[in-house]
């Protein structure tokens, strides 16, 4: 499993974005359900109570982000749990400026 890593997206800090997480299989189908999300500092990883059911729009998944959020560099995550395993994805960085 894997996210795929995009540009580093930016989102004004006065504004509420739906930031999209693209979360596939080994065989690039993608996931949709069974995926919680969480945001944490550019260099912190996430804690139990972080996560989040994946929020969707469009078709897609992911988190919102902002309103009134911090500027600063931000690590998107995703935890597949609608396997046997639960796996922690890395989803890359994103900014609030």
């Amino acid at each position: 499993m894997s996210c795929d890593e995009q540009e580093i997206p930016e989102f004004e800090r006065e504004s509420t974005e739906f930031l999209a997480i693209a979360v596939t299989k080994d065989n690039g189908d993608p996931i949709v359900t069974g995926v919680l999300v969480c945001s944490t500092g550019s260099e912190a990883r996430p804690g139990t109570g972080d996560w989040v059911a994946a929020m969707e729009l469009d078709g897609k998944i992911g988190l919102m982000v902002g309103p009134d959020w911090e500027p600063g560099a931000y690590r998107a995550w995703a935890k597949i749990t609608s396997t046997p395993e639960t796996v922690v994805l890395d989803c890359g960085l994103f900014r609030v400026v």
